[in-house]
């Protein structure tokens, strides 16, 4: 028993080395917040999609709520449907002080749209939206979309 303790140890100490620098997910005046969230089991079951928040400006993240900056950030998440993770995808998006931010996806067929959201008001007012391939992978280069300020 003490000797599989000390495994298990020692693969969480490895694990945790090799997974890279972490956001640091600070409350600061002014920030902006970037929510991720799930739709619901009849949404999901009808097309509608998991994005989840995986990267912010290139550091890791594990948690379903982000503050930032007021201004450009590089935000990487995942796409999911029905249990498959179909799209790996970067956005550079302009986020403004004190606003809330989320995301939601829809994937049709053979393609996927990205919903970029700013839910500070009463009505939630989508900021941008993309549309790509579910051929989408790691390796493409990050998708540029403006925001108007």
């Amino acid at each position: 028993m003490k000797q599989f303790l000390i495994l298990l140890c020692a693969a969480t100490l490895l694990t945790g080395c090799v997974t890279g620098p972490w956001y640091k997910n600070t409350k600061k005046p002014n920030a902006a917040v970037l929510r991720w969230c799930y739709p619901n089991l009849f949404q999901y079951l009808a097309g509608n999609s998991i994005v989840i928040l995986r990267k912010v400006d290139g550091l890791n993240s594990n948690t379903k709520e982000v503050n930032l900056d007021a201004g450009r950030h590089c935000i990487a998440v995942d796409l999911i449907s029905v249990g498959t993770t179909y799209g790996h995808e970067e956005f550079y998006l302009m986020f403004k002080g004190n606003h809330k931010y989320t995301f939601s996806a829809r994937f049709n067929g053979n393609y996927f749209t990205v919903n970029f959201i700013d839910i500070t008001g009463d009505q939630p007012q989508i900021i941008e939206s993309f549309t790509g391939c579910n051929k989408v992978t790691t390796d493409t280069a990050p998708t540029y979309i403006p925001v108007a300020h």
